[in-house]
């Protein structure tokens, strides 16, 4: 480790990773932009190796080395605060209040609980509560105003530090006689794939991705769920593994709840809903009454822009600043205009290893080989299978 590293410096790297730009870092930081850049340079000509690349045309972004550091500054940096935080209360002789944040989810008698055991063991100590979703939770616990939290499972226990507590099933109710009753298959499996997002899967038997994608989307009409997330070309998470789509990699988990095969007929849902006559991603619609998600919308016109000769990297740039809703937006613009892309030269007749080789060349100074080719594999694929089932629908 080198000698010359403080504090500061740490700072200033995590600013600059966060903001992908010295200016924007420096501004944060209250320092000059060439005071920043020369500390960091200084840092990296001591050490030995570069922390952050610096691209012209796609910002500041750390080095394999400069992630692993990174991880490492954030828990310091932390440490830091935590350190003088509690320095300070010892000094004035307080303790600060316990900010312990819950989920609706949490059975109240086990918060109650917990406030009686907690207040017993520190009566002097004040506890404030605040509840919201898990997502919300997380998010005020990375950001530091909150202290703990009171959550339903699965939480990554590779990025919190997780004690059960207690074990409380969560359960739908319903009249025997109600018609949502009989209307659907209980799932072979759900997966938990980023915070407060799941992937709801069946293991079917005698459906075309057409039957596939029709009924899945009147589940989600008719029990609440996003519609532009129900067709047959979406990316299955694999439980054990991190969802790496988020700043903050997520770790995907499963339950298991049915080994039972299901047929078409198992599945008894209205034939009135609007949306059956809904046309696949990827075809052109035709007077669909119901209006379009962003991301539907982001699709299309993607798909024309490319088809028009656009340059992707202004298109890129454009979809990512149009869509900062999204956790990672430059992730999602990335992919949208490449399988935009990759349908594009499919359609003009290119064949599946020109369209590999060409989404290999425009990614290969952003990723690592192996991850740029397996990347490139997969989008090829998914457009392949897009073009194909536009032509025979």
């Amino acid at each position: 480790m080198s000698d010359i590293v403080e504090f500061r410096h740490l700072e200033y790297l995590v600013a600059i990773a966060e903001r992908r730009n010295f200016s924007k870092a420096a501004a944060h930081v209250l320092r000059s932009q060439p005071a920043v850049s020369h500390q960091i340079k200084m840092v990296e000509d001591d050490i030995g190796y570069p922390l952050l690349v610096r691209d012209g045309r796609n910002g500041v972004y750390p080095t394999p080395a400069g992630e692993f550091v990174l991880v490492w500054a954030r828990l310091v940096l932390a440490a830091k605060r935590e350190t003088f935080r509690m320095a300070r209360a010892i000094h004035d002789g307080t303790v600060p209040p316990l900010r312990l944040g819950f989920s609706s989810f949490v059975n109240e008698f086990l918060l109650d609980n917990f406030r009686i055991v907690y207040q017993r063991m520190f009566p002097e100590c004040e506890i404030r509560l605040s509840s919201g979703d898990t997502k919300h939770i997380l998010e005020r616990l990375e950001s530091g105003s909150l202290d703990c939290a009171l959550l339903p499972l699965p939480v990554d226990k590779d990025i919190w530090k997780v004690r059960q507590v207690a074990h409380s099933p969560l359960v739908i109710c319903m009249r025997s006689d109600d018609p949502l009753s009989s209307q659907a298959q209980v799932p072979s499996a759900i997966l938990s794939t980023s915070p407060g997002k799941y992937q709801v899967l069946w293991q079917v038997d005698g459906f075309d991705f057409a039957q596939q994608e029709e009924v899945l989307k009147r589940l989600v009409l008719t029990f609440g769920g996003d519609p532009a997330c129900t067709d047959c070309n979406r990316v299955l998470r694999i439980p054990g593994f991190l969802n790496r789509k988020y700043s903050l990699a997520y770790s995907v988990a499963v339950e298991y709840l049915s080994n039972a095969v299901v047929h078409s007929r198992d599945f008894r849902l209205p034939d009135s809903l609007a949306f059956s006559t809904r046309p696949l991603r990827g075809i052109a619609r035709h007077g669909s009454p119901r209006k379009d998600s962003h991301s539907e919308l982001d699709w299309a016109w993607a798909c024309e822009q490319i088809a028009q000769g656009m340059d992707v990297a202004e298109l890129t740039r454009e979809l990512a600043s149009r869509r900062s809703d999204k956790p990672n937006p430059l992730y999602y613009a990335q992919r949208t205009i490449d399988i935009a892309s990759a349908r594009q030269w499919f359609l003009v007749g290119a064949p599946i290893d020109d369209v590999i080789t060409m989404l290999i060349d425009r990614r290969r100074f952003e990723l690592p080989a192996a991850l740029c080719s397996a990347r490139a594999r997969e989008i090829a694929a998914t457009a392949q299978r897009m073009v194909a089932r536009r032509k025979f629908a």
